[in-house]
């Protein structure tokens, strides 16, 4: 897995999801979890581990979080994601105790996202309006009709049929699939 990787398919949708989330709802609320110490590095929902307060819990989840080798800032980011979580649950808004500088919600004229990280804060993403890699993958994201994962199934279906065209028996109707 890359940085390209995880920008197409994480990044650029995510963002562009709550551009358009942004238009039509009360408040949108993006955070970007950025720590890295973990044996993955900063993985899709390895903070969710923190949010279960499991990070502490056996060598594998110190490991993947990187509880290891900096406990007291994961520490301190389990009390930010917790506070945050627990918040939206309860009022709409993830501006709660450890998560107060979480102070503004994500609009098209301001996308603020909240980045947790050894420093948590709220920085102002400008992708959506540069020419960064991030902002060219959220407009190619954008251009497509239907969500990215809905790409997918008409694509392994066709290279599906094809395999099995190809691997037809000559003279018997049986198909032979090497799937």
């Amino acid at each position: 897995w890359n940085q390209f990787r995880t920008l197409a398919v994480c990044t650029a949708p995510a963002r562009l999801g709550a551009a358009v989330l942004a238009e039509n709802a009360e408040s949108v609320w993006v955070y970007e979890y950025g720590f890295d110490s973990g044996a993955l590095g900063a993985c899709h929902a390895v903070e969710l581990v923190l949010v279960a307060g499991l990070h502490r819990h056996s060598w594998f989840t110190r490991a993947l979080t990187g509880s290891r080798h900096e406990p007291e800032v994961v520490d301190r980011l389990a009390d930010v994601l917790v506070s945050s979580f627990t918040g939206f649950a309860k009022t709409g808004s993830p501006r709660h105790g450890a998560a107060r500088d979480w102070c503004a919600p994500y609009t098209s004229e301001h996308p603020r996202v909240f980045r947790i990280d050894r420093k948590c804060e709220l920085v102002y993403d400008q992708s959506l309006h540069e020419q960064s890699a991030l902002g060219m993958a959220i407009r190619l994201v954008g251009s497509r009709q239907r969500p990215i994962g809905l790409v997918l199934r008409p694509i392994t279906q066709a290279l599906s049929q094809s395999v099995l065209e190809r691997d037809q028996l000559p003279g018997s109707g049986d198909m032979v699939s090497k799937l």
